[in-house]
């Protein structure tokens, strides 16, 4: 059974790693504020873009939310006309995701966002030291999709 002190740390540290993460997306949403999207649009707007003609379901997968809430954020998108879908060539029931023109502007400065919040924040901290966090957060991760959290 852990004491009273190995509880307290175990509570800071997923307080810290929550407060890290709410950071960079609320310095994200204050600087694209005009736009009027979730942080969900953003990150399959970049999904998207890093990976043009991805499919929803492929979408769905990688950022673990069920097939119609990302259909829905999508529908947004394409109305907002920041994507659009055209019909995949080898199954003809499934679409391949595509960012307009208006939509790559969007990332590229979503892109340049981000990385000025990392700089900031990551300013002080040596390569390997990023290196060893970033490969402890995977493993976070792993035991995330392990446990089906």
């Amino acid at each position: 059974m852990k004491n009273n002190k190995q509880v307290l740390s175990d509570l800071l540290l997923t307080q810290e790693l929550m407060h890290a993460s709410r950071s960079g997306w609320h310095y994200i949403e204050n600087h694209f504020m005009d736009y009027s999207l979730s942080t969900i649009s953003y990150n399959i707007l970049l999904i998207t873009y890093i990976f043009d003609g991805i499919s929803q379901e492929s979408i769905s997968k990688s950022i673990k939310m069920d097939k119609s809430s990302v259909a829905k954020v999508v529908n947004k998108l394409i109305r907002m006309e920041l994507m659009h879908k055209t019909l995949n060539s080898d199954d003809r029931r499934m679409y391949n995701l595509h960012v307009t023109d208006a939509g790559k502007i969007i990332c590229d400065k979503l892109i340049k966002c981000f990385e000025e919040w990392q700089s900031m924040v990551l300013g002080e901290i040596s390569k390997e030291e990023i290196e060893v966090f970033f490969n402890t957060l995977a493993k976070i991760n792993l035991n995330i999709e392990e446990k089906n959290l």
